[in-house]
């Protein structure tokens, strides 16, 4: 699986692969993670993960997390009850502002928050299960982004 990963093209490529992976079968992908942190760490979030969020829109294949907008003020505990794990024990929220020095990626930023995520299970063991990635939507005035029909 390793060889498979390094034998992509680029850094986001390997990001692509494993979002993938992490899709197809969650067990394999903590495994290659765990296994093989000091290489993959660096794929899954600092300094790879700013790419795929200046890139999200086009990259994302299927949602991890849940995306509330400003919209959903008063249902918010709504919202997150329809998350299917009830026993949640760690979340991470972003508003897509400031990720990583690039700036303001309004929804675009679900990538730190999947990518911490990711890091919270291999490294401190906590079942993914039971993490909840967050993107609290409140627009972005990042002139790139709106330009951009996908985000």
């Amino acid at each position: 699986m390793v060889e498979t990963l390094k034998g992509k093209s680029s850094d986001l490529e390997r990001y692509i692969f494993l979002m993938g992976l992490q899709q197809r079968d969650e067990t394999l992908f903590y495994h290659v993670l765990i296994k093989h942190l000091a290489y993959t760490m660096p794929l899954v979030y600092t300094p790879v993960v700013g790419e795929a969020c200046i890139k999200f829109s086009r990259i994302m294949r299927s949602p991890r997390g849940i995306f509330l907008s400003v919209l959903d003020l008063g249902y918010v505990d709504q919202m997150l009850s329809n998350w299917p794990e009830k026993d949640v024990r760690a979340i991470v929220f972003t508003d897509g502002e400031r990720i990583l020095g690039l700036g303001d990626l309004g929804c675009n930023g679900m990538g730190i928050p999947v990518g911490k995520m990711a890091l919270y299970t291999a490294c401190a063991g906590v079942p993914p299960q039971h993490c909840l990635p967050v993107m609290i939507d409140v627009g972005t005035d990042t002139q790139v982004s709106l330009n951009n029909c996908m985000t």
